[in-house]
């Protein structure tokens, strides 16, 4: 009868295997880490300016100047619940909202998506910074961070950003973007 001892290759394979392992691990955790800085990245390096009070109410008020009675906006939204809205409007009242090709019912939702809805969101986000900047927090989101490009001719809301860090955030990051803007007859 013969013992049988390990032989010394299986415990050399299980020293070299020890550091292979933590090589592997280490490489993953730099991908991740590489991963993580290219999305905070793209979120924040946008060549989007922040969202002042001075320059949204510059844009509402070009809005103002130049609104058509009539007019169809269609818009991308990304984020935690995306979409595409299309909203017609007549003699300044919503005759077609749809959400992703269905029709919304709610009066307030059809609202949210006119140049005038866009204008109400963004100023109740500017208006909660505002609220966390004077020291006020009940209802303000002071880690928000808000960027816009309105449009050069006529002042709506182009392109919308709004990022919200912290614990607890259900839509951390939404983005939207005016496809198509068309003044009707």
């Amino acid at each position: 009868m013969t013992d049988s001892l390990p032989s010394d290759s299986s415990a050399a394979d299980t020293k070299s295997a020890a550091p292979l392992a933590r090589g592997r691990r280490w490489g993953l955790i730099v991908i991740a880490m590489c991963i993580g800085l290219v999305v905070v990245l793209w979120a924040v390096r946008r060549p989007i300016p922040t969202v002042t009070r001075a320059g949204w109410q510059e844009a509402r008020t070009l809005w103002e100047s130049k609104k058509p009675a009539s007019y169809r906006i269609q818009t991308r939204v990304t984020g935690r619940q995306g979409a595409r809205y299309d909203v017609t409007v007549e003699e300044g009242r919503v005759v077609r909202a749809l959400r992703n090709g269905q029709p919304l019912s709610e009066g307030r939702t059809q609202a949210t998506w006119t140049v005038e809805g866009m204008f109400d969101t963004i100023a109740l986000d500017v208006e909660s910074l505002e609220r966390a900047s004077r020291g006020q927090t009940e209802g303000a989101r002071p880690s928000l961070l808000l960027r816009c490009q309105f449009h050069p001719e006529w002042g709506y809301p182009d392109v919308f950003q709004r990022i919200e860090w912290g614990v607890g955030s259900t839509n951390p990051d939404v983005t939207w973007k005016v496809d198509r803007f068309e003044v009707l007859p």
